[in-house]
């Protein structure tokens, strides 16, 4: 488990000001684990005829909060971060690494792309 305060410092660290931190703890995420659960939510997104990127119908924060509500019903713990600009997940790792993950790509990185700080 790793706290949200935690959490909370590190996104505030990395220029997130206005992080915004649901849950007192959250379980970590294995690699392994949001590889797995982006292959599901995919498979669920074409279900929902949900794939095609439409701007301001279909963007990034509407990607960022389904992969939040997929992972979170079953039992991971992955967060949103939005700033005007645009919307991602993170998620923490058993060694409290802290990582943006990409719902419309896929990607994941430990740095937060430059349009997300500052939210």
């Amino acid at each position: 488990m790793i706290s949200g305060l935690l959490l909370k410092g590190h996104l505030q660290n990395n220029l997130c000001k206005n992080a915004i931190i649901t849950d007192a703890q959250y379980n970590e995420c294995a690699h392994d684990d949001i590889k797995r659960l982006y292959k599901g939510f995919l498979n669920w997104q074409a279900g929902e005829d949900k794939l095609d990127y439409v701007e301001r119908e279909n963007d990034c924060d509407d990607y960022a909060v389904r992969f939040y509500a997929y992972c979170k019903s079953l039992g991971f713990a992955v967060g949103v971060v939005v700033s005007r600009a645009h919307a991602c997940n993170f998620y923490a790792t058993k060694f409290n690494e802290i990582y943006y993950f990409e719902p419309q790509t896929g990607g994941a990185t430990t740095m937060i792309e430059p349009e997300m700080m500052l939210i």
